[in-house]
Formats: C-alpha cells, structure tokens, sequence
C-alpha cells in the first residue's frame, strides 16, 4: 500500500482485508506512507507545507466525499499506524530504512 492508506474510505477495513489476505501464508504487507510525526505542530518546515497542502487540496477532500475519516497525507506516523494495523488482526509493524526524507516505509507482519 503505496500513499493509499491515509486516503482510504475505510483503512481498518482495508488493512483488515489484507491481513485475511495475508495471514495464511505468513506474508508481510509493505506501507509507503508519508513521514510525520504524532503532533500536528511538529510537521513544519517545507515538507509540512508540501504535505498539508497537498491534504488540503485532495487527499481530506477525497476521503471526506467516500466518508472516510480524512486522516491527511500527515494522518499516519508510526504510533496511529500500528495501532490501526494491532486493530486489523496484524501483529507487528516495524519501520524499514526509507531512501527518501518525505516517506516511512514499514513491514506490517499478521
């Protein structure tokens, strides 16, 4: 799930469907989110401008029209993500090194 995720109508269902998918073989799900941190007011500087703006114009607006909870392309950080996928029936999400400053790729294993 590459940048998906944070624009999904319904991301607990969406991960929920791939750990069923998934679990059986033992199979790892890789997630491409946006990097953020927890609090809102810490996602400054050009990459938060960038990213709030781009949540602004499409991502909230997408969401919102399929009544899904509008997490934004920031919606994410490591904490929202792994208690979404525990949610789901995963049973752990680790952080994978990511070659770019804008992105968080992880491993979300069932």
């Amino acid at each position: 799930m590459f940048d998906v995720l944070h624009d999904a109508p319904d991301p607990l269902g969406l991960l929920t469907a791939a750990h069923d998918a998934l679990a059986p073989s033992h199979g790892v799900l890789l997630v491409l989110e946006s990097s953020s941190a927890p609090a809102p007011e810490d996602n400054v500087g050009p990459q938060g401008q960038i990213l709030y703006g781009t949540s602004t114009l499409f991502c909230v607006p997408t969401a919102l029209a399929h009544g899904g909870p509008a997490m934004g392309t920031l919606g994410l950080p490591p904490g929202t993500l792994d208690s979404l996928a525990a949610r789901a029936g995963f049973a752990s999400t680790v952080e994978l090194p990511a070659q770019h400053p804008f992105n968080a790729l992880y491993a979300v294993r069932p």
